[in-house]
């Protein structure tokens, strides 16, 4: 029985996995980059249809807030490759979910995209964390 409760939008879950001994990864890639607050940003840019991470729920698009209890933001990317190499992955994410009429019926529908693109002008780096034995990170992407 937990000593406090939590309040998290709906569109903020959590995910628990552990990599079996030998797995190469857990079935997903993700992107990351530095935003115009220098905060970083990581999101699921794919997920493998016979993976682990698929089996768990996770989707293109989700957005990992917190890894293995620390908040993405504030981490450098090299750390947050490190924490990708570990054997299991505790993440707290954070799903867009489209509005529907049914869920907004007095908002009106809009012509713009809801999620805004990776690629900004003030984007520093854009890089994929690798997770292997090695935990090396390589420009342009990799996988978890």
């Amino acid at each position: 029985m937990c000593d406090h409760l939590e309040v998290v939008p709906l569109n903020v879950f959590s995910l628990h996995m552990r990599r079996p001994s030998g797995s190469g990864d857990f079935g997903f890639a993700v992107t990351g980059h530095i935003d115009g607050q220098n905060n970083s940003r990581i999101f699921v840019n794919e997920v493998l249809p016979d993976g682990l991470a698929i089996n768990k729920g996770l989707r293109p698009g989700d957005e990992i807030l917190v890894l293995n209890g620390r908040c993405v933001s504030g981490l450098d990317l090299t750390l947050i490759q490190t924490l990708f190499a570990q054997q299991k992955l505790s993440l707290r994410l954070r799903r867009d979910v489209p509005l529907t009429q049914s869920s907004a019926p007095h908002c009106p529908p809009s012509s713009s995209p809801s999620r805004p693109k990776l690629e900004s002008p003030n984007t520093h780096q854009h890089q994929r964390a690798k997770s292997s034995s090695e935990g090396t990170l390589s420009q342009g992407g990799s996988s978890a």
